[in-house]
């Protein structure tokens, strides 16, 4: 890990620890935790408008914050007095189904990028390209063919922050379908995918959320975990990188334990490579000379690396 991530992830800890001091000294001293019509009262003279709590308030996937209620095309009406939002398009319980018609030739498609934010989905192999949605807006999915690349992204566009109730999807990939390139993104929901392979490159991110990856061959494997929490089990090869935040990554692949090697920047956090450990600011190499070879940093969280051999 990098002097400058190293400053950070340990700037970040004393401030989350002062954070939570203040916040004990204030509910000690009688300030109640509920806003009352968007407004928390801190004593007879200080108020704090809650954005997080307020329709008033909501946030552009474009990565903006906007305010008032002249925002009204995405499909949601805001009533800043109410508190509530009333879905202009399909309700939240309206499966959304997509199929895709475009291609007959599957093994034309060359890459394959899903991004999906809150909610509970699950990434199969079945007959064709499909998606189906449960509990968003039809407008706020996405999923098309631009040349030789499948893109499916959900939400698409402006996101309310009340817009994540009960979001559950699948997203389905024929099986005869095998990509070049994929990239599989999730922010604050869980994810699980099952049985795909990508043969020159692969991207697997996580925000706050769960991504589990089972059955998988996947070559030149990017793997970036924020907050929360990856889990791949299936084979890795080629050159691949792991960086991890104050989350948890924990790496099962098939194969020869001589075959494999790592160099490792360890923050704060843990990492054990088949075996071998590091942690609390400690770097090192293994095996430097092997085929499949890995970079891992880890910050402030936990990185485990095994080779199962069979």
């Amino acid at each position: 890990m990098r002097s400058f991530y190293k400053i950070t992830a340990i700037i970040a800890a004393c401030l989350l620890v002062l954070g939570v001091l203040i916040s004990g000294v204030a509910f000690a001293c009688g300030v109640s935790s509920q806003a009352v019509n968007g407004v928390i009262r801190l004593g007879p003279y200080i108020q704090i408008p809650v954005g997080w709590g307020h329709n008033d308030w909501y946030w552009d996937w474009d990565g903006a914050w906007h305010g008032g209620r002249d925002d009204e095309a995405d499909g949601y009406h805001y009533d800043s007095g109410r508190g509530t939002s009333v879905p202009q398009t399909p309700a939240s319980g309206t499966v959304v189904s997509q199929e895709g018609t475009q291609m007959q030739d599957n093994s034309g498609i060359r890459k394959i990028e899903v991004e999906l934010g809150g909610g509970s989905f699950e990434v199969v192999r079945g007959d064709s390209f499909r998606v189906e949605i449960t509990g968003l807006p039809a407008d706020k999915v996405y999923s098309g063919f631009d040349g030789d690349e499948w893109k499916v992204e959900a939400p698409h566009g402006k996101t309310s922050l009340n817009m994540y109730r009960n979001v559950r999807g699948t997203v389905t990939i024929p099986e005869d379908c095998i990509p070049e390139e994929l990239k599989i993104e999730i922010g604050a929901g869980e994810l699980t995918v099952e049985g795909l392979t990508a043969t020159r490159s692969a991207e697997l991110s996580v925000g706050a959320g769960t991504l589990t990856v089972t059955g998988c061959t996947l070559a030149n494997v990017e793997m970036d975990c924020g907050m929360g929490e990856l889990v791949f089990d299936g084979v890795l090869t080629g050159r691949g990188s792991i960086d991890c935040g104050m989350g948890n990554v924990t790496v099962t692949t098939r194969g020869r334990a001589e075959d494999y090697g790592t160099t490792v920047e360890c923050g704060m956090g843990n990492v054990e490579f088949n075996g071998l450990r590091w942690a609390a600011v400690g770097n090192g190499t293994a095996n430097a000379g092997a085929v499949n070879y890995f970079d891992i940093e880890c910050g402030m969280g936990n990185v485990e690396f095994y080779i199962r051999e069979e």
